[in-house]
């Protein structure tokens, strides 16, 4: 009786395992971006007025194959200005109603870590299984 491994076969699994496991890890981050993190940030933002709400984006990150969430505008490039979408989220003296707080994008993202772990894992072993 012979057994017959065909190494070639095996190779060419792991390249295309090697290939969409890079499309399939951003694709299920962007998911979980759009649908889990930036709706809680939604609810997490303050809320006096809505401007800085209405602000809120999901948008690519700088580096390749990222996602981030942007509240308030363009970049702040006068050394004097302040930028007051960071100042609301990273002042803790500031006082809101709840459910609206302070860290209301670094607070959700950490909270859903293991619930895109989850989901990460359950992507790539559905990739694997072909």
């Amino acid at each position: 009786m012979t057994f017959t491994l065909d190494v070639g076969k095996m190779r060419d699994a792991f390249v295309r395992l090697r290939d969409e496991s890079r499309h399939t890890c951003e694709r299920t981050t962007y998911e979980h971006m759009r649908d889990v993190v930036y709706p809680q940030t939604q609810v997490e933002v303050p809320k006096d007025t809505g401007a800085l709400r209405d602000t809120g984006v999901l948008k690519r990150g700088d580096k390749t194959d990222s996602w981030q969430i942007k509240y308030g505008d363009s970049p702040v490039e006068d050394d004097h200005a302040v930028d007051y979408a960071k100042a609301v989220h990273e002042i803790y003296e500031h006082r809101h109603e709840p459910p609206t707080k302070v860290k209301f994008v670094e607070d959700p993202l950490k909270n859903s870590k293991d619930k895109f772990k989850e989901l990460a894992a359950k992507k790539l072993d559905e990739l694997a299984q072909g």
